[in-house]
């Protein structure tokens, strides 16, 4: 029978392209029958059998989520591929999905997708981690380690001292003087890098070295801390830090057959990336191994940094203080490992140098913020612009805490969030299935005239009433059960940075008139800031 089909097609060719032709034509039929009578429709643009609309996505979720919130409103569908998301851009409408209740509907921020298995990151770290239990436990450890008040303390003295080596390159390198163009995001990624890779691990990455003998090579500095990771290659480690955002970016959006296909080629160059930096973390975490084999306890618990923690845990070395829990009796995996600490390092890497960024063009825009910035400074610090920063001092900067928060919400580095449901629910009298996408507008959320007044002023004292903001109105951090848990890290050392920075220099953006110069891969990522940096002369 298989014989006569086959002798057939071979004569008769035109019917082959006639059966696929019927194929094809009947599956539109049949995709645009179940579009039309699907159940509790939403406005949203007219999806493309097997692509959805995601032939029209610009690259850039945040600018997509405003361009269809103006034209369908505060609640909307949109196809990516095959799956149906549903948009949601109203504070009042996301109560549900960024609830702090463990009862709630909403945990996770998607379900099941072959890309993000490719990635091994749905039952590894926090981020996209659908595991509950284990999720739960991360959490939980990071609440004992980088979200106390004694790691917020540990945070100032590293700071201060890598501040102190930056000064020296910018003297150096004569960005004082020659009136020389420097690139602010770059030197806050060498920065950032160093910085929390110290914190969190207790190693030392000389990446602020590197980046000055890349720029100045006729006067480079030979002379390499001898704790360091000197055979890191630390300009690879940040881009592929950055890269790493690609890749979820890109696997969480892309359907497996184009990312096969028509998008080959960046689908190899991210997992190049992605095993390159999976392999060194696992790196810092055998050395680290091989060190804590070789350390009494009490050695461990005077350092209690995060990586220190994580490779202890469940073991007889174990410095953690009541983390534990019935589900976990095991040491923690190699690859939860990496995955929470190549979470910690990118967000102290590309989001904190990023936001401080945005910080620095908001504020050379708004001289009179400035104004008020220098005088707390003065207020808080004194005039002694080379003195200690105390703990206690910084948080006593109220209006530097106002505009890292007018900055998030008028530019927020995470501009559209994700939740999926777990159970079936309802939504501004809208039902919606188990497994049911939501895309979280925040950027047009923290912009509802609603909610605030005068939205697109750029107005940091807003936040210093005592009228407070409204339930999901300011969601710089996410919200809920998935609130970042390195908010706290990086509020302590954007105000940090901006006192170090602002107290004793003055900051001119080489062009005041260009718009932020930044990549959409998830976050927002600063791609360049370049600036004019002196030092304050009436202080």
């Amino acid at each position: 029978m298989i014989a006569i089909v086959c002798d057939y097609l071979i004569n008769h060719p035109q019917d082959i392209f006639l059966s696929i032709g019927a194929l094809i034509i009947s599956y539109i039929i049949y995709f645009y029958i179940s579009y039309f009578t699907r159940s509790d429709p939403l406005p949203g643009p007219l999806p493309l059998p097997i692509v959805g609309n995601l032939l029209a996505y610009p690259g850039d979720a945040g600018k997509w989520a405003q361009e269809l919130h103006k034209k369908y409103g505060d609640i909307y569908e949109v196809y990516l591929g095959t799956a149906r998301t549903v948009w949601l851009n109203r504070s009042d409408l996301v109560d549900k999905v960024m609830s702090s209740s463990h009862t709630n509907h909403f945990h996770h921020r998607t379900g099941e997708n072959d890309g993000l298995d490719e990635l091994d990151i749905t039952s590894k770290g926090v981020f996209f981690n659908n595991i509950g239990k284990d999720l739960n436990y991360h959490r939980k450890i990071y609440e004992k380690t980088i979200m106390t008040p004694q790691f917020g303390k540990n945070i100032l003295p590293v700071t201060q001292s890598l501040f102190k080596q930056l000064e020296s390159f910018w003297k150096d390198y004569k960005c004082f003087e020659e009136n020389r163009e420097i690139d602010f995001s770059l030197w806050m990624q060498q920065f950032g890098f160093e910085c929390t890779l110290k914190l969190v691990t207790h190693f030392h990455a000389p990446a602020l070295i590197n980046y000055y003998n890349s720029l100045n090579p006729k006067q480079k500095v030979t002379k390499i801390p001898e704790d360091s990771l000197s055979s890191i290659d630390t300009e690879r480690f940040i881009n592929c830090l950055k890269s790493n955002f690609d890749s979820w970016c890109f696997f969480l959006l892309i359907p497996k057959y184009l990312r096969r296909t028509l998008e080959i080629r960046t689908n190899n160059y991210l997992l190049r990336e992605k095993d390159w930096l999976y392999s060194n973390v696992l790196n810092i975490i055998k050395l680290r191994k091989s060190q804590i084999e070789n350390s009494s306890i009490d050695e461990l618990r005077a350092n209690q940094d995060l990586l220190t923690q994580f490779i202890t845990m469940n073991t007889e070395k174990d410095i953690s203080k009541g983390i534990t829990d019935d589900f976990h009796s095991e040491p923690m995996s190699d690859g939860n490992i990496r995955q929470n600490l190549i979470e910690t390092l990118s967000g102290g890497t590309v989001t904190v140098s990023s936001s401080l960024s945005f910080i620095i063009y908001f504020v050379a825009h708004h001289p009179e913020v400035l104004q008020k910035i220098h005088q707390e400074l003065a207020n808080v610090l004194g005039t002694n612009t080379d003195s200690e920063i105390t703990f206690e001092d910084v948080n006593k900067l109220k209006y530097c805490d106002a505009v890292i928060n007018e900055v998030g919400r008028l530019w927020p580095i995470l501009p559209v969030n994700l939740r999926i449901s777990s159970k079936p629910d309802t939504i501004d009298n809208h039902k919606f299935p188990t497994n049911q996408q939501f895309f979280i507008n925040q950027q047009d959320i923290q912009l509802n005239p609603k909610d605030w007044n005068n939205p697109e002023e750029f107005n940091p004292s807003r936040f210093l009433s005592s009228n407070g903001t409204s339930k999901n109105a300011l969601l710089i951090f996410g919200g809920g059960l998935r609130t970042c848990p390195g908010k706290n890290f990086a509020i302590i050392q954007m105000k940090i940075l901006m006192a170090l920075i602002y107290r004793k220099y003055d900051i001119e953006l080489v062009d005041s008139t260009a718009s932020i110069k930044y990549k959409y891969s998830l976050i927002r990522q600063c791609s360049e800031m370049m600036i004019k940096i002196k030092q304050r002369r009436n202080i």
